[in-house]
């Protein structure tokens, strides 16, 4: 999905968060679509968890036992089209440097392979292209 991007530095400017990117795309979509803004949803899987090193395993093993899964998409666009049911959104700091974990590329296999769509996003138009795309066909 994401354009070729030209990766220009400008002195003084901090390239933009994946975070921020994120709620970037999570606040266009509920000003766009207001009727269906509880569809699309995070998945805080990459939540810091706090602790020793000890006290963090047992955190994740009981995130884990509830259905905690590595490398689930960031967002989740729970609006049928008529491409897909479900739309599953991994976010990527813009400008790219941080591919897929190799979890991210499992769970997207998974997703592809039981008929889903899976994108990466690491760019606000591309995010609203996609979802704008998903959304003239959606079934409900």
């Amino acid at each position: 999905m994401s354009r070729r991007k030209s990766k220009v530095s400008i002195p003084g400017i901090k390239p933009m968060k994946e975070s921020q990117l994120q709620k970037n795309c999570v606040e266009w979509f509920s000003y766009q679509y207001q009727k269906y803004r509880k569809l699309l949803f995070a998945v805080p899987n990459g939540a810091y968890l706090s602790g020793t090193e000890e006290e963090r395993a047992i955190q994740w093993n009981r995130l884990k036992s509830e259905g905690a899964v590595p490398g689930v998409s960031d967002l989740i666009l729970a609006v049928p089209s008529a491409r897909t049911s479900v739309l599953f959104i991994e976010m990527k700091r813009p400008g790219g440097g941080n591919g897929q974990s190799g979890d991210q590329r499992e769970f997207q296999l998974a997703v592809e392979s039981a008929g889903y769509q899976y994108e990466v996003i690491d760019d606000l138009d591309d995010f609203m292209m996609l979802v704008t795309m998903h959304m003239s066909s959606a079934l409900i």
